[in-house]
């Protein structure tokens, strides 16, 4: 998480929470909330349903800040840390649900930010 490609947009997003001394804080945090994720969804069904369940809510939640705020980058920074996370959570399950189990739909999960 820590140097993923994939992840440098959220990184950039979450702003000072995840620079400097504070990033090593942030990726534990979120891949923690990330494992126990997969812990309390063993199997790719459960995780499937739960990651596309979180998703969709994030995504509603992401059509709001973006119109009213014209972009996830502009919200105040409390809510633009906090729906990182979540698409940072959703990506983790995603990645699972592509790599450990080759689960043909689990890209369509990933929220456009």
């Amino acid at each position: 998480m820590q140097y993923s490609d994939k992840l440098a947009e959220l990184r950039n997003l979450a702003g000072r929470y995840a620079e400097g001394e504070r990033l090593e804080a942030f990726v534990a945090e979120h891949t923690e909330r990330g494992m126990s994720l997969l812990e309390m969804h063993p199997n790719p069904g459960s995780l499937f349903e739960r990651v596309s369940f979180m998703s969709e809510d994030t995504w509603a939640k992401l059509k709001k800040v973006l119109a009213e705020y014209g972009g996830l980058a502009n919200c105040p920074e409390p809510q633009r840390v906090f729906l990182v996370g979540l698409v940072i959570h959703i990506m983790i399950g995603v990645e699972v649900l592509e790599k450990k189990y080759q689960h043909p739909e689990a890209g369509r999960l990933v929220p456009d930010i």
